[in-house]
């Protein structure tokens, strides 16, 4: 039992190591992007700043992805468990071949694009066998009913989406190939929902103190990402106009990709605690119902019958005959 419960410890703690591998990635890729971008005016192609150490953590991430994989498939683990982690390492895999991604300023827009859109989908993946391998992790909580309308369950799905949505756009706005109002309108959409999130846990499931936290953090991460990539604009549009390039920039733009990221892991959080403590309303009177019945079922008509006491004979003994 000890070895079991010893096992299952170590494994969430690498998970959790990937998943902040998996971070570190977006980070310093941003930064390498960025500076990229300052430079790619250059007729001689120059040493991109942090490309290096972006090398050697993608390379980490796919050694530790694979060996994750293979962690799980030997382990008791369920096959939901050992599916999402061979998807990690495939993904990571094609992550780190994909041109245009070790290689920054060699490779295309839209294939830097599609290496930050990865790093994204790779967080996102480990974030999910970090929190589903730790010991303490059971689906089968008592739930509570869902009764807000649209459902909790279904507007954090919803939030979870559109904030994803915009760390792809983001991706492809730092890389050159879309414009800015795209990101813009839906880093304002995931701000408005993750502002509803919060006003229904706290109106609704103010007792739900798995869900409330949650939303706290999530509606907390999306304004600050908010108020990053505000900044961010602004500095870009005065680095249009500036005759050196601005050295703040990247970093301000890894600050925002940082903060993206932490809106995606507290929106993928919160989800996961709504369908773990809360279910449809319908679905759960239909199963106090069903409860209900069955106990009803059980229950003699003889009131006498669940004490053992059997209505034949006198009832006195002790009477005259």
């Amino acid at each position: 039992m000890n070895e079991t419960a010893s096992a299952v410890s170590w494994l969430h703690r690498f998970a959790t190591v990937v998943a902040l591998a998996a971070f570190t990635s977006i980070v310093v890729g941003a930064l390498a992007r960025s500076s990229a971008a300052a430079i790619s005016t250059l007729h001689a192609v120059r040493d991109v700043p942090y490309e290096p150490g972006y090398r050697a953590i993608v390379a980490a991430v796919v050694v530790f992805a694979v060996l994750l994989a293979v962690w799980l498939w030997q382990s008791k683990s369920d096959g939901y468990l050992k599916l999402l982690g061979a998807i990690l390492a495939g993904v990571a895999i094609v992550h780190a071949v994909v041109p245009g991604g070790i290689l920054i300023l060699k490779g295309e827009p839209g294939e830097r694009a599609i290496h930050a859109c990865l790093e994204y989908v790779l967080f996102s993946l480990s974030l999910c066998l970090a929190l589903f391998t730790r010991t303490d992790w059971r689906w089968g909580e008592a739930k509570t009913a869902d009764v807000a309308a649209p459902s909790m369950r279904g507007l954090l799905a919803l939030t979870t989406a559109v904030i994803f949505v915009e760390s792809i756009l983001g991706a492809g706005l730092s890389s050159g190939i879309i414009g800015t109002p795209p990101h813009v309108w839906t880093g304002l959409v995931a701000t408005f929902l993750a502002l509803w999130v919060l006003e229904v846990a706290l109106n609704k499931f103010s007792h739900v103190a798995a869900l409330k936290i949650p939303a706290i953090l999530l509606a907390e991460a999306v304004v600050l990402q908010l108020f990053l990539g505000l900044v961010a604009h602004s500095m870009a549009l005065n680095a249009r106009v500036s005759p050196q390039p601005l050295p703040g920039l990247a970093v301000i733009n890894a600050t925002h990709a940082a903060a993206a990221a932490l809106a995606l892991a507290a929106s993928l959080f919160a989800s996961f605690q709504a369908f773990k403590y809360l279910a449809p309303a319908a679905s759960l009177a239909e199963a106090v119902k069903a409860a209900q019945w069955g106990i009803e079922r059980e229950t003699p008509t003889n009131p006498g019958e669940t004490f053992g006491i059997k209505s034949e004979g006198r009832a006195n003994p002790e009477s005259s005959e």
